[in-house]
């Protein structure tokens, strides 16, 4: 046999998130090294951990400062459109891997795959949906983006997960974790590797990249199957396991409209084996179906006999019947890192918000989550895919509310909703405050304490922007207060300014009650925003004898 120079023919494949990343990084010594691999993923130090070949890192978190949903990801992909235009336009074939269900995996993939499109890169989509135990939001996340996907992939290849854990669970053999996602693994490895073993390594009968093009494009889902053999009718056995394992994930081969098979094998190949793999191919398939087949020659394999198929155009998958009749549930996520001192009060302020979900959209169904692990809180909202953006807007609105940027009567019009979510408010500057004391009580014992009670007023503005920053994606600043302040009586901010971290002098606060209280007499509306302002604005943090004072005489008027 004369070994050919490799075909001028260019093939990459992009893992998309935590599971095509790993799954791509623990592929590598299977596939051929021509290949080259583009990881996509939101932190840095994730794409750092993977292997140190020179592949191609695009880092999503650059130009986002979170990946939390699918908006998100969206944003995040987006501006990495040249990047991306430029490494698919130079392939040939493309290979997009991810995990759907999250928002990296199900937000980026179908708008690689619609690039791909666009460019006429032929584009094989490799996908896993989400266990069933992971909640109705990850799946409606995972069969919504299948739908998107299912359109603009030429040939897709699904893995349910469930089914390699049911066969998982009745393996008595399986005992580590790894070991669950092995099987469901190798069926993306085999399609890889087939594909673009049939295309880079020596061989008998060559396949060529037209060859491929006309088993794939556009052809929609697809299904794989790998059997090996060794001894007398090792060609027919492996090439029915081929077929077996190519039925495990549900799919209908005889509806398929494209088959591409490929035999590896060692020097004693024969040629009647070949007609072996054909006739049990043919067995399964229609008149109407493209065949391509095509042998690659290892040097170092004896005995043994390899089949890999790929079976593309099928009718349709199970899955689809559930994309039908699916009520699609979506997942709002929001992750906030609190300091430890401000935990505690920002736990319960998160918390409050189930409470809320229920006082603004009661005809909305929600489940609502909070996961505490040490500093970090993670709260989860599941609803109807319909509902998501109406809950998304109401969490900007509160993040308003905690910095000051809305009042609590802005937000919510029943008056004694109004008054709950102030006193859950001043609660938690309140335990900021009690925190102070309890640092002044050590002070003595570490000299640390000093800086930190320095601090304080720092601190706890801080648990207020950090709430705000983790509840918005468009957080907004303290513009609608200033405004408020520009409606006062002259002089009244910019002495309560002066001495607002001063002994506070009788006379000065006589003159601050006198122009409040005629601020109160002339300009109704002027004075709830003065309250609205000491009590959620700016003020609010300094917990100090001039908010208190502000606190006391704005008590003392009449309501």
């Amino acid at each position: 046999m004369e070994i050919e120079d490799k075909p001028n023919i260019k093939v990459r494949a992009f893992g998309v998130g935590t599971v095509g990343c790993r799954l791509l990084s623990n592929a590598k010594f299977e596939i051929d090294e021509s290949i080259e691999l583009v990881y996509i993923h939101a932190e840095s130090d994730f794409l750092e951990s993977l292997d140190s070949q020179e592949n191609f890192k695009i880092i999503l978190r650059d130009d986002c400062n979170r990946v939390n949903n699918l908006s998100d990801a969206n944003r995040a992909i987006e501006q990495k459109q040249s990047e991306l235009t430029r490494l698919i336009d130079e392939a040939d074939l493309i290979f997009v891997v991810a995990g759907l269900g999250g928002a990296t995996g199900s937000g980026c993939s179908p708008y690689i795959a619609k690039l791909a499109k666009q460019l006429g890169t032929l584009c094989v989509g490799m996908f896993s949906l989400p266990f069933g135990f992971e909640g109705r939001g990850k799946k409606g996340v995972a069969l919504k983006a299948y739908a998107e996907l299912v359109k603009v992939t030429d040939s897709l290849l699904l893995i349910e997960n469930d089914l390699f854990l049911d066969s998982f669970k009745n393996n008595k053999d399986g005992k580590l974790q790894s070991n669950l996602f092995e099987d469901s693994n190798k069926y993306f490895y085999s399609l890889i590797a087939g594909t673009s073993g049939a295309l880079f390594k020596p061989s008998l009968l060559k396949i060529q990249y037209e060859d491929v093009r006309a088993v794939l494009e556009s052809m929609g889902p697809c299904a794989v199957g790998a059997g090996v053999s060794s001894g007398e009718n090792r060609a027919q056995q492996a090439a029915q396991s081929a077929i077996i394992n190519s039925e495990k994930n549900g799919a209908d081969t005889s509806t398929a409209k494209g088959i591409l098979a490929v035999i590896t094998c060692g020097p004693d190949f024969a040629i009647d084996e070949f007609e072996s793999v054909g006739n049990a191919i043919k067995a399964i398939l229609n008149e109407q179906v493209t065949v391509v087949m095509g042998t690659i020659i290892d040097l170092e394999m004896s005995d043994e006999l390899e089949v890999f198929i790929t079976l593309s155009g099928l009718k349709e998958l199970p899955i689809d019947s559930d994309v039908n009749g699916y009520e699609f549930y979506a997942e709002v996520v929001r992750k906030i890192e609190f300091a430890p001192h401000q935990a505690s009060a920002g736990l319960s302020i998160l918390s409050y918000f189930g409470e809320i979900i229920k006082q603004k959209h009661s005809d909305v169904n929600a489940n609502f989550k909070i996961e505490q692990l040490s500093n970090s809180v993670v709260l989860t909202i599941e609803t109807v895919n319909g509902h998501i953006e109406k809950l998304e807007k109401t969490l900007d609105e509160y993040g308003d509310v905690i910095i000051g940027a809305k009042s609590p009567s802005q937000f919510l019009q029943n008056e004694l909703n109004v008054q709950k979510l102030e006193l859950k408010l001043e609660t938690a500057a309140l335990e900021i405050r009690q925190n102070e004391r309890l640092l002044l009580m050590y002070q003595e014992q570490n000299s640390d304490y000093k800086l930190r009670l320095d601090r304080v007023e720092e601190q706890l503005y801080r648990l207020q922007k950090s709430l705000s920053d983790g509840l918005s994606s468009t957080n907004k600043s303290m513009a609608s207060l200033i405004a408020k302040q520009e409606q006062l009586p002259n002089g009244l901010i910019e002495t309560i300014n002066e001495f607002k971290h001063r002994e506070l002098p009788d006379e000065v606060s006589d003159l601050i009650e006198r122009k409040v209280k005629e601020l109160y007499q002339n300009d109704r509306s002027g004075f709830l925003s003065f309250s609205a302002l000491v009590k959620n604005g700016v003020y609010g943090v300094v917990g100090n004898s001039m908010y208190s004072f502000l606190i006391q005489l704005i008590n003392t008027v009449p309501k």
